[in-house]
Order: structure tokens, then C-alpha cells, then sequence
């Protein structure tokens, strides 16, 4: 049984909508990692709040690419993948409610502005995308 690419998904919604994740996630990968707070570098995984978003995001990412990868050699498994996209969708959202509430404690920066725009596209996006796996959106 030879591996076969699939290369109609990628101009399916649920292809772009990877595409787009992952390549959010590696603009808030490098914004997240070269956070400075009060003159103090933090990295990827710092405190609290900025670790958590940190954290989530370089697992997504790298969960990501593995599904994209996944479903483009023609492997599919819907329930896993819905599963996952459920509970990604609660921890973005999760993430959003933390950074606003950064923004909100320790200033306003305009970085933190842009991650939360980001942060919040990418709920929507796995929102979507559990609503085309569960047969509520087309593909």
C-alpha cells in the first residue's frame, strides 16, 4: 500500500483553515518569545499567563502540522480531530481571557493588542473547523 498525496485538501476550507493556523501560530510564536516585561526577558514559557500562551501555542503548532501532514497523505480520523479542535477552541479562548487580562493588569503595549487579535482568530478558526467536522459548515 503506497502513501498517496491527497492535494485537493489542501483547497478545502479545512486545508486553509490549517494553513492559516499554522502559520498564525508561528507569527505569535516569535512575538510571544521575545517578550521583554519590565526590562526583563521572559522567553517562550515565562510566567503565569504569557507562559500558559506560550506553552499552548508551540503544542498547537507542532499538533497542527502533524494533523496538516496527517490529512494530506490521506489519513483521516474525523474523531480525533474533532475532539481535538473542541478542546483547542476552549483553550484559545482560555488564552484570550488570560491576555486580556494581562493587557488590562500591566499595560498597554501594542504587541499585546495584536496577540489577542491573533489569539482570538485562531478560537475562531478551530471554532470553524469543529463546526465543518461535526457537518454543521461545508468543507
Amino acid at each position: 500500500m503506497a502513501i498517496k498525496l491527497k492535494t485537493e485538501y489542501l483547497s478545502t476550507n479545512r486545508g486553509i483553515i490549517k494553513i492559516v493556523q499554522i502559520v498564525i501560530s508561528l507569527v505569535l510564536s516569535f512575538m510571544i518569545c521575545k517578550h521583554w516585561e519590565h526590562g526583563i526577558y521572559r522567553g517562550c514559557y515565562g510566567d503565569g499567563r504569557t507562559g500558559y500562551i506560550g506553552s499552548l501555542n508551540s503544542i498547537v503548532l507542532l499538533l497542527n502540522i502533524i494533523w496538516f501532514i496527517l490529512n494530506l497523505i490521506n489519513t483521516t480520523n474525523y474523531k480525533f480531530e474533532r475532539i481535538y479542535a473542541i478542546v483547542c477552541t476552549i483553550l484559545y479562548f482560555i488564552a484570550l481571557g488570560l491576555l486580556i487580562w494581562y493587557y488590562v493588569v500591566e499595560g498597554h503595549q501594542a504587541y499585546d493588542i495584536v496577540g489577542m487579535v491573533l489569539i482570538g482568530v485562531m478560537g475562531g478558526l478551530f471554532l470553524w473547523d469543529v463546526q465543518i467536522l461535526q457537518g454543521e459548515t461545508s468543507n
